[in-house]
């Protein structure tokens, strides 16, 4: 058998040439070298120390749930906070309930929702001792802004003795 078109042989081996438009990584040869020392990047926290704050709080179980609810309510014009104290040894636990009266879209619940319970994490990682948290938003709360969201639910948190105030960013 005879191959008409032998160019699939290899006659002589190639030499290996890096792509053209990259002769090196990361150079460009129509840029002037650098002339000063590249910028050192500060020292950063290990990522337990960063995030150990928020992954004290976690999401409420269902037979933790009704427990909670049976205590009192602590009630804001827009917030209506449930909570219990939990053993020193627990993490916090939090549940954000937003009716369709208060937003009429699914997408409006759950950015209430993540607003919420954002801020709940922020300030339930400040404190000392655990809770088991319910916040249940009123049809108010809808139409308050983040900033506004904030103080309420710190005054509220205050005031109930779980967390303590922080300054207004």
């Amino acid at each position: 058998m005879v191959y008409r078109y032998v160019n699939h042989l290899q006659t002589e081996k190639k030499k290996t040439v890096p792509y053209p438009r990259i002769p090196r990584p990361l150079e460009d040869p129509r840029r002037a070298p650098r002339t000063c020392p590249p910028a050192q990047k500060a020292p950063r926290t290990p990522f337990s120390v960063r995030y150990m704050a928020a992954m004290r709080v976690v999401r409420m179980n269902a037979d933790l749930f009704p427990r909670v609810l049976r205590r009192g309510a602590i009630k804001s014009p827009s917030f209506s906070l449930h909570c219990l104290p939990l053993s020193p040894g627990e993490k916090s636990r939090i549940a954000v309930v937003v009716s369709k009266r208060v937003a009429r879209t699914a997408v409006g619940r759950n950015a209430l929702k993540r607003r919420s319970r954002e801020l709940l994490k922020g300030a339930l990682s400040r404190g000392s001792v655990p809770y088991a948290l319910i916040l249940r938003l009123a049809p108010t709360a809808a139409s308050r802004t983040r900033r506004e969201l904030r103080t309420e639910l710190e005054k509220l948190l205050s005031s109930s003795g779980i967390a303590k105030m922080a300054s207004v960013r």
